[in-house]
């Protein structure tokens, strides 16, 4: 996957899988150093329900990884925060290894097969989508409202060999 334009992402349809205990892996190679990189989006920031659901992993400016998640109507509190450590970032144009394994109690960042960051992520409501909450998966973009308008946010870069597994893969299995 390379974008091609404002309109160039992946979305994945709604209930395609156990969105509560999953791994997403992929090879990332940024082009810009924008601040809101979305890699990955799993669901909608929407003020205009009254809530968020889902999680996201986003490359910030300086290369470091942030990764949110939400489950309850709250546009402020998140179920979990966790930005990449240790010296452990993505620079630009190089290729690295990104995996997001989530479960019901933890979320854990693996660069280039290091463990970089785990939280705590005990979520208040089971992240399951309806059509009053139409989210997505999208890969390489992001939407969300706030304060009423649609915010797109693209990837700036490459994407390659993307997996989606509907279980936690442990450290055994997650490998480059």
């Amino acid at each position: 996957y390379k974008r091609q334009g404002s309109s160039s992402y992946i979305q994945i349809p709604n209930n395609s899988f156990n969105y509560s205990t999953m791994t997403f892996s992929a090879w990332v190679n940024p082009s810009a150093n924008d601040s809101v990189n979305f890699i990955f989006g799993n669901g909608m920031y929407d003020n205009r329900i009254g809530g968020s659901i889902g999680w996201y992993v986003r490359r910030q400016a300086g290369g470091s990884l942030l990764a949110r998640g939400f489950s309850a109507n709250s546009l402020t509190t998140a179920e979990f925060d966790v930005t990449s450590s240790g010296g452990n970032i993505i620079p630009l144009n190089t290729w690295t290894n990104v995996v997001c394994v989530l479960t019901p109690t933890s979320f854990n960042i693996y660069i280039n097969g290091s463990s970089t960051a785990v939280a705590s992520a005990t979520f208040s409501n089971s992240i399951t989508y309806s059509a009053s909450q139409p989210a997505a998966v999208y890969i390489g973009a992001s939407y969300y409202y706030y304060n009423a308008p649609l915010y797109e946010a693209w990837w700036e870069g490459k994407i390659d060999q993307v997996r989606i597994f509907d279980k936690a893969l442990s450290l055994s299995l997650i490998h480059i």
